[in-house]
């Protein structure tokens, strides 16, 4: 399997995602104002040779061709993209934002959009490449998530703590969770609420529940923002992130925006204390740390997120070492602890935006 690490992301070369991540981003820099072409102007003003591409074939962007290229009468090709050797693309199809390897025949009138081809047996197969990823197991292999007793603290006095803490934030907070709402729907176009895919306890998945901070479509926006990544590992972060909303800006720095993950507590998906929420993508990097980090709920805060330093190129390192030691070392006790200190940064951050 191969990896590479793009602006602190681990991406898998054997994902079709990534690999269309790779190629768009290497593409970034030089997509900037390129003109669109014709099949003629196209050979003309790349010095392509040894191929056939008919006169009203239309290409947009960045398109990439090798050798003894076929490209059928008025097919349209959209970058950014790279066509191999020999490949064949058939009159009135589209290609747009893919991968297609040598020796590929694209039948007349196909549609092939943000996708991978390595060979002719997968190309009209949907996008999902069937690929696993590392951390999934075949049927029947073991696990190392850490099994409790029915009552011990984590599965029975942790749990009844949970849903009294869940209950008594979301009385207090209820009074003013409309005029949040409001204001949010108010200060920039979209829901109020943004629900995203995360693993929790024993891998189970949950929509974790926030108020919306960002503008819509933040995730697409941030591929091109990846080379301004300024944290390693599978986190994404940058100074004045141009996604994030006047308001969202507010409620990020007070943590006002995780309010609603109380609700995922109440439910028994997450707990007041645990490991960070983190979706598959970010969990796969390390599978031994993932069945650890799953062995309990996760959080709305933690270890990890009172004791990390920030430090150039130790955040993921404490984000495993922290996640770790909190599933190791859980107690009522160390719960506690965390409470306290998250409670102390919580009214220092309030304060300090005044």
């Amino acid at each position: 399997m191969g990896c590479l690490k793009v602006g602190g992301a681990l991406l898998d070369m054997e994902i079709e995602g990534d690999i269309l991540d790779v190629f768009a981003n290497s593409a970034v820099s030089n997509q900037h104002h390129l003109p669109n072409f014709n099949g003629l102007d196209y050979c003309r003003v790349n010095g392509v040779a040894n191929c056939a591409i008919a006169d009203d074939a239309r290409f947009f962007g960045m398109v990439l061709i090798g050798d003894n290229v076929r490209i059928g009468r008025n097919a349209i090709i959209v970058g950014p993209t790279r066509l191999g050797d020999n490949v064949s693309v058939g009159e009135s199809a589209t290609i747009r934002n893919s991968v297609i390897a040598s020796d590929i025949s694209v039948p007349r009138g196909a549609v092939v959009q943000n996708r991978v081809i390595f060979d002719q047996e997968n190309k009209d197969k949907d996008s999902s490449c069937g690929i696993k990823c590392p951390c999934e197991k075949n049927a029947g292999a073991s696990s190392n998530f850490r099994l409790w007793p029915i009552f011990s603290y984590v599965r029975f006095s942790k749990r009844i703590a949970d849903i009294v803490v869940a209950l008594i934030v979301l009385i207090l907070f209820l009074p003013i969770l409309p005029v949040l709402v409001l204001i949010i729907k108010l200060s920039s176009p979209g829901p109020a609420f943004f629900a995203h895919e995360r693993e929790g306890m024993h891998e189970k998945r949950f929509s974790c529940l926030k108020f919306r901070t960002m503008i819509v479509e933040a995730d697409r926006i941030q591929k091109g923002l990846r080379f301004k990544n300024q944290v390693d590992g599978p986190q994404f972060k940058v100074e004045d992130d141009p996604r994030i909303t006047t308001v969202g800006r507010f409620l990020r720095e007070t943590f006002i925006d995780e309010i609603p993950q109380f609700f995922n507590v109440l439910t028994g998906k997450m707990s007041v204390v645990g490991p960070r929420p983190s979706p598959k993508s970010e969990n796969c990097i390390c599978p031994f740390w993932r069945e650890a980090r799953l062995s309990v709920r996760p959080g709305i805060t933690g270890l990890w997120q009172v004791r990390r330093t920030r430090l150039p190129g130790r955040d993921f390192q404490e984000w495993i070492y922290y996640d770790t030691k909190y599933v190791r070392d859980v107690s009522l006790r160390l719960d506690l602890i965390i409470c306290w200190q998250t409670a102390k940064k919580l009214v220092l951050n309030f304060f300090n935006q005044f």
